[in-house]
């Protein structure tokens, strides 16, 4: 069932979406801070922020969320799972900035949808829709994998970064390599963040 653009934007406790409406937003509630993640306006206006996560692994929705919690407090954060979800998040909302998986499901998994294929390029295609239905918004991937795909459509992380900066350049920033067991993956995400949005 889908859920009013009204209910979507209500401000709500941080969660997980669900499967019936793909996506859900929440506030972060702690003390204001002034930085870029924060009010990410190119006019200073003051707003809260929104954030987009495209992930369907919940360990690592978790630790991106901490991770925003600590570097954006006041942003409202709306998860997808899946490809198709995560198209139809920025569709609607068109939010600030998407953090993107590369490898995804094409629809969100439940008790009675398996999630269909498996895109190992998942977050290259969700850029393509991007770009075809002339969406601008800087995309940030993040992803717990070097190499991608197998046999001759096998490639790597660096490889990938170079063909998404040369084919997307209007939405593509940066990718991070997540590793949940090294830190080191949230200062680098902090930088792209931040560099993102101040263009």
């Amino acid at each position: 069932m889908e859920s009013s653009d009204e209910e979507n934007t209500s401000v709500e406790p941080l969660k997980n979406v669900g499967s019936e409406d793909g996506f859900s937003p929440s506030p972060m509630d702690k003390p204001r801070q002034s930085n870029v993640l924060e009010n990410p306006t190119s006019d200073g206006s003051s707003r809260d922020p929104s954030y987009s996560v495209v992930e369907d692994d919940e360990n690592k929705v978790t630790q991106i969320k901490e991770f925003l919690k600590s570097a954006a407090p006041q942003a409202n954060l709306i998860v997808a799972h899946s490809l198709q979800s995560g198209l139809r998040v920025v569709k609607e909302k068109q939010t600030d900035l998407v953090l993107l998986d590369m490898t995804l499901p094409t629809y969100d998994i439940g008790p009675d949808e398996p999630g269909g294929d498996t895109h190992p390029f998942g977050g290259r295609e969700f850029l393509r829709q991007l770009q075809r239905f002339k969406l601008k918004m800087p995309v940030v991937v993040i992803t717990q994998f070097e190499t991608f795909g197998s046999g001759t459509d096998a490639t790597t992380l660096s490889a990938l970064d170079d063909e998404l900066r040369r084919k997307h350049s209007d939405n593509y920033r940066g990718s991070v390599y997540y590793h949940a067991a090294i830190e080191s993956w949230k200062d680098q995400l902090k930088l792209l963040l931040a560099q993102a949005l101040s263009k």
